[in-house]
């Protein structure tokens, strides 16, 4: 979206799960297991720096003409200032039972958090309580997901469906909505690397029950190559309802920096 309206934004990410903890720019032949399964997919639409040092990270990407910063899970990093703080919400989960860590997924209360909010995106249909909850002072762009167009259809096809991810309820969801028949429904921790004897049992079971292996985007890179042609995948994309008042409130915050 940036990058179309003219700009020259690096994400800059922490690599979880990934052993390199220095400052990296992710290359195409980084694995999953190196630099994290997400750093992978964020290179693949713009320059990503992998590490635990995001201020360094920063530096070197402005050295490489950056002329904008996305920092990726970066909402309670408070080594860097933010000029724009964005939170995205699952609209089937919203903030889950409201409660902080460990009693529940939020790591802040919601008010602090939605106090250092310059702008939200919820994926999904928003709840009138989700609306009450977002103070009127902070724009809200409403999403949703949607399989890519050119991605192979499902329908009809018995599948072996299987996730690593941290909400695979909707993976599973959006096959069925496609038409597919889940036969086998199986998860895994969320960023599990994949092994050898792993892709080898999952191609046993989808030959016992002759059904198709699938799995997501996210999982596809952390599957070893060689066994990547076993597994079909579900592509998909968030498409916004006002794409173009986005694009206007970034750009805003772009233009006023320099």
């Amino acid at each position: 979206m940036l990058i179309k309206a003219g700009y020259k934004p690096h994400f800059i990410s922490k690599g979880y799960a990934g052993l390199i903890k220095k400052s990296t720019l992710v290359q195409s032949w980084h694995s999953a297991t190196s630099v994290g399964d997400e750093s992978i997919l964020l290179s693949e639409v713009a320059p990503t720096w992998n590490g635990t040092d995001r201020i360094n990270s920063s530096k070197l990407a402005k050295k490489e003409g950056a002329d904008c910063l996305i920092m990726d899970d970066g909402f309670q990093n408070p080594t860097i200032q933010k000029d724009f703080s964005i939170i995205v919400i699952n609209a089937a989960q919203e903030f889950g039972n409201k409660r902080v860590m460990p009693s529940g997924p939020l790591r802040e209360s919601i008010n602090r958090g939605l106090s250092r909010t310059n702008l939200i995106v919820v994926v999904g249909e928003i709840s009138n309580e989700l609306k009450q909850t977002i103070p009127e002072n902070i724009p809200i762009i409403e999403a949703k997901f949607e399989i890519k167009k050119e991605n192979k259809n499902f329908k009809g096809q018995n599948i072996t469906a299987f996730a690593g991810i941290a909400y695979p309820e909707k993976f599973f969801i959006s096959l069925e909505e496609q038409g597919g028949k889940i036969v086998r429904q199986i998860t895994y921790p969320d960023h599990y690397i994949y092994t050898e004897n792993d892709l080898l049992t999952l191609a046993e079971t989808a030959n016992k029950t002759k059904s198709i292996l699938v799995s997501t985007q996210k999982d596809n890179v952390r599957i070893p190559k060689p066994y990547r042609s076993l597994v079909n995948t579900l592509e998909g994309e968030i498409v916004f309802e006002n794409e173009d008042l986005l694009i206007k409130i970034l750009t805003n915050v772009i233009e006023n920096y320099f």
